[in-house]
């Protein structure tokens, strides 16, 4: 009894502990259930501060679009109040009035650019929007994927417990076929029992006849009960294969479905993978986008700053130019003011027409002969009155001064890239000299521009080259121009085929140097044709006719022409013109405008060469782009000329066909 009870006692405690250790285990995955819940919950607080910060963002910002339209607001009511002060001079000054209404027309722009740019920045905030939507999501179907993941291990545990309980029966399967064994080795040995008590029988058959008989039929019915026996065992036998063969078949399965759960790991693994890269990427974008904005922001206002800066001197001396006291020393010097604030502002429209080339991928180069020597001596003559109001020193070096050095390349970039350089230096050089001029190097050209300017940090001499890059003087950055002209030249000079530097030290000026691929070119020189000046050019008994719709540009043009004793017809668009080519044979040239009303300059062009194809006709028009000059060429017009309109470059073109005529 005592030792029953300890037994019963014993098996009590283990079943206990065995009780206890489970749920130990429950409580230990319990416990790891609530950590990842608690992660998950962390998780959501992280992605709803970001979220909530997103928020703060889009507040910001739609506050600062508030403020930019309390600044066109502003803009609007200087815009009123300057075409007041318009009416009150229009008396005075018809000129100035037309002058004030192209500058309004300007302004005009400006407000539509900057409501462009506030439709930008309005999409922007959108796309932010968009991307916290797509991370939610993308939250979303991590959540889904873990509980798809915990619904899978459960799986895998039922699949495990079936499995143990097919092992189970299995063993028990085992257990009766060797109890089956036993008792077919039992009965083989009373089957050798019953024969040797036949053999008995046999020796004894006259006295056991009777016995025979009845040990004959018993005989019978254990052969029976044997191959019944028999038969029950080659029934196990196939039940156990049968067994056998569904147990590596779950086996099988086990494995398959573990590779499944490998694969969904994996898959999983992947997704985190991509929601981790597309979260990187929503960081680097809001980033980018941010550095954009300040960036754009800080070019709208730098560009307001530099519009206004020539237009308040053009429009300041040009109403000087009115005053009945005025010396002429004086009217020389505002007259130069007004021209040098006129080539800034040109200067300041033609960077913003190529940038949106560059932005477009429509930055196109030429190719033509270009004489070296005498482009930069141009650029000399030029700049020498600019320098010397600044009371600097201009200086120029060639390498070849002497030498007729010709190259294939685009020699308006190439001037533009120079004049970009020497406008900084002549900007930032107070006192001392600017130099420019070229080397030869092999196979290239080495173009630079020196000056003894305010210099640049080492910091900051990869920055000048990047768009709407600026950098403050009092720290050793520039604050001033529009930050495009250093990028486009850089832009420019690789579209050429070469490259663009500077070596610069802080207080002690800076060295701007950059390469052209250099083939001397001896064929087709284009010199110029050197002409007097305007006043000394005798056209008496030509006839020009100059097709112009703008009211200004034909009395500028009229003016020009006055001293030249040329006859001059003017038409107002181009079925005018042609109605004046067939009714004036005597007309030596045509100047046309391209874009007019009731016909374009295009088509009058088409025209006019199928009754004169001889006749020389100059496309002269506003746009500044390549395809326009290429569609005048096209159209038929014989040379094309940019506005506003160079008075030398106008005058030599003129001259080279009436004198050939």
């Amino acid at each position: 009894m005592l030792l029953l009870k300890s037994i019963l006692g014993t098996s009590k405690d283990s079943i206990v502990m065995s009780r206890n250790n489970s749920q130990q285990e429950k409580t230990v995955r319990l416990f790891n259930v609530d950590k990842e819940l608690i992660f998950q919950n962390e998780e959501k607080k992280k992605r709803a501060a970001e979220l909530i910060v997103a928020n703060k963002e889009l507040l910001f910002q739609n506050k600062e679009k508030e403020k930019r339209a309390a600044e066109l607001i502003i803009a609007n009511k200087e815009l009123l109040f300057q075409n007041e002060e318009k009416e009150k001079r229009a008396a005075e000054l018809i000129v100035a009035n037309k002058e004030l209404l192209f500058q309004n027309k300007e302004k005009e722009k400006r407000a539509a650019e900057l409501i462009i740019a506030n439709k930008e920045l309005l999409f922007q905030n959108e796309e932010k929007e968009k991307r916290a939507a797509e991370l939610i999501v993308a939250n979303k179907e991590l959540a889904y994927q873990n509980k798809e993941k915990e619904k899978r291990a459960a799986e895998l545990i039922i699949a495990d417990k079936e499995l143990i309980y097919q092992n189970e029966e299995k063993e028990k399967r085992a257990s009766e076929l060797i109890i089956a064994d036993k008792e077919l080795d039992f009965q083989h040995e009373e089957k050798e029992k019953r024969a040797s008590e036949l053999i008995i029988a046999d020796k004894e058959l006259g006295f056991q006849n009777e016995e025979k008989g009845k040990r004959a039929k018993e005989l019978i019915i254990a052969n029976k009960e044997l191959v019944f026996q028999n038969q029950e065992k080659e029934k196990r036998a196939a039940e156990l294969i049968i067994a056998n063969k569904e147990l590596v078949f779950q086996n099988e399965e086990k494995e398959q479905r573990a590779k499944e759960y490998s694969t969904l790991n994996k898959v999983l693994t992947e997704s985190l993978n991509q929601i981790q890269n597309i979260n990187n990427e929503l960081i680097i974008s809001k980033n980018k986008a941010e550095e954009s904005d300040k960036l754009k922001s800080a070019f709208l206002a730098n560009m307001s700053h530099e519009i206004r800066t020539p237009l308040n001197a053009i429009m300041g001396f040009s109403g000087f130019l009115v005053e009945p006291d005025l010396s002429k020393e004086n009217l020389k010097d505002f007259v130069q003011i007004i021209n040098a604030n006129s080539r800034q502002l040109l200067s300041i429209i033609s960077d913003i027409m190529d940038f949106s080339k560059m932005e477009a991928g429509r930055f196109t180069i030429d190719s033509e002969i270009v004489n070296i020597n005498e482009l930069l001596t141009d650029l000399f003559v030029t700049y020498k009155k600019i320098v010397d109001m600044k009371k600097l020193n201009l200086e120029y070096s060639f390498d070849c001064p002497n030498e007729l050095l010709q190259i294939k390349t685009d020699g308006n970039r190439i001037k533009q890239v120079i004049c970009n350089l020497l406008n900084n230096a002549i900007k930032f050089t107070k006192e001392g000299k600017i130099e420019f001029g070229y080397k030869m190097k092999e196979n290239f050209i080495e173009f630079y521009v020196k000056d003894s300017g305010i210099g640049i940090d080492l910091v900051n001499q990869t920055l000048v080259f990047e768009r709407f890059r600026q950098v403050d003087a009092a720290k050793n950055q520039i604050n001033s121009g529009n930050g495009l002209g250093l990028s486009i030249s850089k832009a420019l000079v690789e579209k050429l085929g070469g490259n663009i530097t500077v070596d610069s030290k802080l207080g002690l000026g800076s060295v701007f140097l950059f390469t052209i691929p250099y083939k001397n070119e001896t064929e087709n020189s284009t010199a110029s044709v050197l002409v007097s000046e305007p006043e000394k050019c005798n056209w008496d008994g030509k006839t020009i006719l100059l097709v112009e719709d703008e009211v200004n540009n034909y009395a500028y043009a009229e003016q020009l022409l006055k001293a030249t004793k040329v006859n001059l017809l003017h038409a107002w668009d181009g079925s005018e013109a042609v109605g004046l080519v067939k009714s004036h044979p005597d007309i030596s040239l045509a100047l046309m405008d391209i874009k007019m009303p009731v016909m374009d300059g295009y088509e009058a062009t088409r025209l006019i060469k199928h009754m004169r194809p001889e006749l020389p006709i100059i496309a002269q028009t506003a746009y500044a782009l390549s395809k326009e000059r290429e569609q005048a060429l096209e159209a038929g017009c014989d040379a094309y000329i940019t506005k506003p309109i160079d008075k030398e470059l106008f005058m030599k073109l003129l001259n080279s066909f009436l004198t050939q005529s």
